[in-house]
């Protein structure tokens, strides 16, 4: 509408890595599921503000299934499962923003706030491991937390 702008797009995709005969796995950044939804909503003529919703199946990994003790260095290697055959967990965050736009003299002002990761989802990167790689010392490595920033812009 006049003050009202959205769209909602949703993708499926099978991304296959075939190596050589019988070495088939799925793509390192393979991603099933892809959703978005944008919705943004002009209060005035010079202030608008906005959310975007994403969605998508976590990234595949290979998992570590356990240690090896290698006497002779003094230090342990990791023992690898079958490749990408497990998953980080899903990804999903909501993002805001919201821009003030003024005309001064011929300059054109845009002020805007913009917060990512509203909800303070704890998006999982990837994982560190102790020493010897015990699963029950494994952590979590997460993205970026909630993170507002602010900013502006002028054109001449």
């Amino acid at each position: 509408t006049e003050r009202f702008f959205g769209w909602i797009s949703y993708a499926f995709s099978d991304s296959v890595r075939h190596n050589s005969p019988g070495d088939t796995h799925v793509y390192d950044y393979d991603q099933p599921n892809i959703a978005t939804v944008v919705a943004s909503y002009k209060i005035n003529p010079g202030w608008d503000v906005g959310i975007k919703w994403r969605y998508s199946t976590g990234l595949p990994q290979t998992p570590i299934t356990g240690s090896t003790y290698e006497p002779i260095y003094k230090r342990y290697t990791a023992n690898y499962g079958t490749v990408n055959s497990s998953r980080v967990p899903d990804y999903h965050r909501l993002d805001f923003s919201t821009s003030l736009s003024t005309v001064y003299d011929t300059w054109q002002w845009r002020f805007y706030l913009e917060i990512l990761n509203v909800y303070n989802h704890a998006n999982v990167f990837g994982y560190d491991y102790n020493y010897n790689y015990d699963p029950s010392k494994t952590k979590e490595i997460d993205q970026l937390p909630f993170l507002p920033y602010i900013g502006f812009e002028v054109k001449y």
